[in-house]
Parts: structure tokens; sequence; C-alpha cells
């Protein structure tokens, strides 16, 4: 397996607003799992969502890390959505500036 097959939506940077309108950035990166045992190889995304602050809740980070139905989550990251543990987001690529400001919040 080549973790170039799903390298269109490696080091994806997006912004968003979840069902309470509030921003949030996400992150993608893709990736191999090697199993030492047998050196079986497994393909990965690991998702990271920046969560901005709200009155009365600080900025939460969480993460995803998948396995299954990749090229499924390939294309809804594509296509600017994604199931977060339920909850259906939708996202647009960020732009310079953007990526900017996401950077100097989260290291991104």
């Amino acid at each position: 397996m080549s973790q170039r097959r799903f390298q269109q939506v490696d080091g994806l940077i997006g912004i968003g607003r979840n069902s309470a309108g509030l921003e949030f950035y996400l992150r993608v990166e893709t990736g191999e799992v090697i199993y030492e045992d047998d050196e079986e190889r497994e393909e990965y995304i690991q998702m990271y969502r920046y969560q901005t602050a709200a009155a009365g809740a600080d900025a939460v980070v969480s993460d995803m890390f998948e396995t299954d139905e990749l090229e499924d989550l390939v294309l809804g990251l594509t296509d600017g959505r994604v199931s977060w543990y339920g909850e259906d987001l939708a996202f647009r690529p960020a732009t310079a500036d953007e990526k900017a400001r996401i950077h100097a919040v989260t290291g991104w």
C-alpha cells in the first residue's frame, strides 16, 4: 500500500462552522502504520479539529484516527464535509491569510 493514494488530502487545512455557528479548523494527515510482528502495512487518515472558544467554553482540540473506508472519507474531505463523531461538518480549504491565522493559533 502507498500513502500516495490519499495525497490529495494530506496536509489539508480547512475552516468551517459547527452547528452552533462556531468556527473550527481542520487538519488532515495521511500515512501508513507498519505492524512489527508481520510487517503488515495499513493506511490511515488522521484528522485534528480545533474548536474555537465560545462564551463559557475554552477552545478544544480533538482528533480522529481512521483506517476503514478511507476512500469514502477522502471523497467527503475533497467535497468539504466530514462526520466528526456523529456531527456532520462542512468546511472549505483555508485561504493563505486564514492559514497564517490558524498557524498563529494552533501551530499547524
